[in-house]
């Protein structure tokens, strides 16, 4: 901010909503409050979520030089999906089709949710058998006491915990259900990526989770155990085809809404506007 040259514009970009500060290190609170204060000496603040926006003007952020643009997404055909989805759920996870694979995706901290989804995991395994829970992020792994405390003996052999993953989108191509256990999001990319992929979506209401989703049928409230666990026991009674059929809305849904086409025209039409924001 102090050193850009005075033609040039000055575009900040925010990923991250502001829900709680409980989570946040005390390095990560002296720069929110120090950038509103800076907030409205730059051109523009370009939100990825309207949650985020929302979060960012309750905590003084500058409101007039604000505006959201999603994030967008790449159509991958449905050749190279099913390519994807054979090759991993056969040769990594060995579990072909028979089985019913629920994935949980991001690194591993609190606000995430892994414990809590471990746990209505576990609750849900005491009625259905066919299940493999595979789980993905950094530090989601065997050597993490943290996860593998929460795991009964009785259901090790359910749960796949793989660490940090080079190529999130051939994971989630091998899934039949994703679930989002997140206590914050700002716009959650996980579910959006699964979702553009065709798969059965289950998410907790943070972020601008509702509006991606739509349907709100399988959105629960954040921490809502007996939520979580309503929600997946209908997803698992449904018949395959028609979890096949609702991925299908969802997938069509993400590339009408949040086609990498339209993030492109929304930040060149910002890139290329006269708008300047006087800064004393």
């Amino acid at each position: 901010l102090f050193i850009y040259k005075k033609n040039n514009r000055l575009i900040w970009n925010i990923r991250h909503t502001l829900n709680s500060f409980d989570s946040e290190k005390l390095t990560t609170l002296w720069i929110v409050k120090l950038s509103a204060l800076l907030s409205n000496r730059v051109d523009m603040i370009v939100y990825n979520s309207k949650e985020s926006r929302k979060s960012h003007l309750k905590h003084y952020f500058s409101s007039g030089n604000s505006m959201v643009i999603h994030n967008g997404f790449v159509r991958i055909s449905k050749d190279n999906i099913n390519k994807m989805r054979y090759q991993i759920r056969n040769d990594n996870w060995m579990v072909g089709n028979s089985m019913i694979v629920i994935g949980h995706l991001g690194r591993f901290h609190k606000i995430k949710g892994h414990i809590f989804f471990i746990k209505c995991m576990c609750n849900i395994l005491k009625n259905f058998q066919n299940i493999k829970i595979v789980m993905a992020g950094n530090n989601v792994c065997k050597n993490n006491q943290d996860i593998t405390k929460n795991i009964p003996l009785q259901f090790i052999h359910n749960f796949i915990l793989l660490d940090q993953i080079e190529k999130p989108i051939e994971f989630l191509s091998g899934l039949d259900i994703f679930c989002q256990t997140s206590f914050s999001e700002a716009f959650p990319n996980a579910l959006t990526e699964a979702m553009s992929l065709g798969i059965f979506s289950i998410a907790s209401n943070v972020g601008d989770t509702e509006h991606i989703m739509g349907d709100t049928e399988f959105i629960f409230k954040p921490n809502d155990a007996k939520g979580f666990i309503k929600s997946l026991n209908m997803a698992l009674r449904l018949p395959k085809e028609e979890r096949e059929s609702r991925g299908s809305l969802l997938r069509e849904r993400v590339y009408k809404l949040f086609s990498i086409g339209t993030l492109c025209k929304k930040y060149n039409s910002l890139l290329n506007s006269s708008h300047k924001t006087q800064i004393p």
